[in-house]
């Protein structure tokens, strides 16, 4: 199951608003949604460790969600409401 960070906990409030989904609601919306980037752990030539965290988009939603696989939490979270920028023309006029 998955749970908040407390930086994700505090993004959902200012970016998203409404209450925090329970860890079954998190699933749900895992289940529905795109997968941007799939967990990946590499290494660097050195051998430190390089984590590649999961990123899913959900459209019905309007979020993106970073999720830490290893442990199961979910790091931060997007939404094109609340955020003041949804990208769309990528800041190039309006």
């Amino acid at each position: 199951m998955y749970v908040f960070t407390e930086h994700a906990r505090e993004r959902w409030e200012e970016r998203i608003g409404g209450e925090l989904p329970s860890m079954l609601e998190i699933q749900g919306i895992i289940e529905e949604s795109v997968v941007l980037q799939k967990f990946r752990l590499a290494y660097t030539p050195r051998g430190m460790p390089l984590v590649f965290l999961s990123v899913y988009w959900n459209a019905r939603r309007s979020i993106v969600m970073k999720i830490d696989e290893r442990c199961g939490r979910v790091v931060t979270v997007l939404g094109a409401e609340g955020s003041g920028n949804t990208g769309i023309n990528c800041g190039h006029g309006a």
